[in-house]
């Protein structure tokens, strides 16, 4: 098993956790998106409905808005995930080099990889590699320390740091 770390992260390891996230907001961003497309599409294609009432009660449940201003919401929608998926493009190009520079074959290579390109939770990762939560996490932390050491790394998170990286996940997620 080697030498494994249960240290914590390291705070240049702690940015570079969170710049590897930025591929997984960004994805969950798109999801979020095409699913508002695939409503304004539904209700595109059930025009002008007027009251809708449920049960027997009479009461208003919903008024559709019909096809007067959905086309416009659906082009906006569209635009907006095809810019999510070139971002996320890029990063994901982005995440690959860095990940790239463990050796290939390593436990933490196979962790981070499952981790910030598969989008896996802790529990799926411990699963697929048949290990417990603990080791994951102890993997994990070695690999996130040990890039966070390499010199290409180091200036990407100089860059982030210029950048206030920090804010970027919050960013993305409040603009869902």
């Amino acid at each position: 098993m080697g030498k494994v770390n249960k240290e914590r992260l390291s705070p240049d390891a702690a940015l570079l956790n969170k710049y590897l996230l930025h591929y997984g907001v960004l994805m969950e961003q798109k999801q979020y998106l095409v699913e508002r497309g695939k409503q304004l599409q539904e209700d595109f294609y059930n025009p002008l409905t007027g009251i809708r009432y449920t049960d027997m009660s009479k009461t208003r449940s919903r008024l559709s808005e019909g096809s007067a201003g959905l086309p416009m919401h659906l082009v906006d929608i569209e635009n907006r995930i095809d810019e999510r998926l070139e971002e996320a493009e890029k990063i994901l190009a982005q995440i690959w080099s860095i990940i790239e520079l463990l050796p290939d074959g390593r436990m933490e290579r196979a962790i981070l990889e499952h981790r910030y390109i598969d989008r896996m939770s802790w529990e799926k990762i411990c699963s697929v590699e048949n290990l417990s939560k603990t080791p994951v996490m102890q993997y994990w932390r070695q690999g996130m320390n040990e890039l966070a050491e390499k010199s290409l790394v180091k200036m990407i998170l100089e860059e982030c740091k210029k950048e206030n990286h920090d804010n970027l996940v919050d960013k993305y997620k409040r603009i869902m």
